[in-house]
């Protein structure tokens, strides 16, 4: 069984969906969200009645684009497990742009540069 990882990649990881992914809804930024996700990720969840699946980029790209900044989003972002190169988070956020309210399960990998989100399951609820 690999080792738990050390609280210095703990942090890292929650700095990492804070700062990238977190920053990047809030400021309505693809740019800025990107920099958490790996290019290869993908993203698998229901928004309502629709699905969003597959590759995270042009979904999140487009909905960050259809929907712009997310001023008011607040979020509790939990580091479920981690090892030194794998790890699972789970992040509840509130009112995002569209005025919606997610819990995202992401796994992360540490890769050559650093933590990626490499998948991320999501669904929407009511606060």
């Amino acid at each position: 069984m690999p080792a738990p990882a050390a609280l210095a990649d703990r942090a890292a990881i929650t700095a990492l969906i804070d700062a990238s992914y977190l920053g990047g809804l809030r400021a309505g930024s693809w740019a800025t969200a990107s920099r958490a996700f790996h290019p290869d990720a993908i993203m698998y969840g229901h928004v309502g009645e629709s699905s969003l699946t597959g590759p995270a980029a042009p979904n999140l790209a487009a909905y960050i684009a259809n929907h712009g900044p997310a001023p008011r989003l607040t979020a509790v972002v939990d580091v479920l497990d981690a090892t030194d190169s794998t790890a699972v988070a789970r992040v509840q956020m509130e009112h995002d742009a569209a005025g919606a309210s997610f819990v995202d399960l992401l796994t992360l990998w540490k890769g050559p540069d650093g933590w990626q989100i490499i998948a991320k399951a999501f669904a929407t609820y009511a606060p």
